[in-house]
């Protein structure tokens, strides 16, 4: 009966080893995707500024099918500039390389008809052809569009410019310059989400300037608690 017991006890020991070596493993070796905020990252054009955010894996393995998504607090039908009202030439990526038509100025999937919440809407990155999902290497950092802020010679006034899944060719959204809070979310398919909340606001000049939302450690412990509900 020992000599049982000495074998299973064995056998057990050995399972519970291989699933914590394996446990710890992962967790050495997973991917960690995070948002490298210290400024904006904007690409000026003749009539505005593209706006872009870094995102980095400081961790060992490949952060796999990356894609990202934003959330729009508190916008209304009366925000939305539709398509037939934006100016003809944007300056958005041409995709010249493509065979494709493209609509000018570029159509956009939510107008003040067809109006929905902008809740986890997909973005695009910033690479040739702009994916909607691409992977990240360990210690490579990618950029991911956020929006264009477009400044209308016509109206005199700056607009902003979201792109979705289709990256440019297809905007998600136009909307007049007011304060917007919002919510970025970096998804890999290998690991937990990563977020970046923030604000557009609007300077003295009338111009649109970005500020992510810095939490001390008991807000961010709070959120910890409650992450299940940031992603509602």
């Amino acid at each position: 009966m020992d000599l049982k017991n000495q074998i299973l006890g064995a056998f057990i020991g050995l399972i519970i080893g291989t699933l914590l070596g394996n446990e710890i493993s992962r967790i050495l070796n997973k991917p960690k995707v995070k948002v490298r905020f210290k400024d904006i990252s904007p690409l000026l054009t003749e009539n505005g500024e593209f706006w872009s955010i870094l995102i980095v894996n400081f961790g060992r393995t490949v952060a796999t099918n990356c894609s990202c998504f934003i959330t729009l607090f508190d916008i209304t039908e009366e925000d939305i500039i539709d398509e037939n009202l934006a100016d003809k030439e944007e300056g958005l990526p041409s995709y010249s390389h493509e065979n494709i038509d493209i609509h000018f100025p570029r159509g956009q999937f939510v107008s003040r008809n067809k109006f929905r919440n902008i809740q986890n809407e997909s973005l695009c990155w910033s690479k040739h052809g702009n994916p909607n999902i691409l992977d990240i290497n360990p210690g490579v950092v990618e950029s991911l569009d956020i929006c264009k802020c477009h400044f209308s010679e016509e109206r005199k006034t700056w607009y902003l410019i979201f792109p979705s899944e289709k990256g440019w060719r297809k905007v998600r959204i136009r909307l007049n310059l007011k304060p917007i809070s919002g919510r970025i979310f970096v998804c890999p398919s290998n690991e937990f989400p990563t977020l970046l909340d923030f604000k557009i606001d609007v300077n003295e000049k009338g111009e649109p300037i970005f500020h992510p939302i810095r939490y001390n450690i008991f807000k961010r412990f709070v959120r910890f608690l409650n992450r299940k509900k940031l992603f509602a």
